[in-house]
């Protein structure tokens, strides 16, 4: 079963589709979102000034705004990546702290 996206996660993508410039439905395709939860995400994105829209077919263009947006975010993905891989470092060497209890106490 596949990984949920958090709300930030699910913005950024919108975000990077719509970075050159992208109609709703090519929007809600790509980034694999119902009509409604597309409605409601656009509408969140354009109150915050990460979006805009323009022209009478409504294209969606990233602003300035949210161009800082996806490069706080990728810098959180970076760091966020960093912190796992060092947590799954601390957690190999605990066990293996563990396992030479293990093979102390079976002598």
């Amino acid at each position: 079963m596949g990984k949920y996206r958090s709300r930030v996660e699910i913005v950024a993508d919108i975000l990077e589709v719509a970075s050159d410039g992208a109609l709703k439905t090519h929007i809600m395709y790509k980034c694999n979102l119902s009509y409604k939860l597309l409605q409601q995400y656009l509408a969140d994105t354009i109150e915050a000034g990460l979006i805009s829209s323009k022209g009478s077919r409504k294209q969606y263009t990233t602003t300035e705004k949210g161009e800082q947006f996806l490069e706080q975010f990728k810098a959180y993905v970076q760091h966020s990546e960093e912190v796992r891989q060092e947590v799954t470092k601390v957690n190999n060497e605990r066990a293996l702290l563990e396992d030479f209890i293990r093979n102390e106490d079976s002598r």
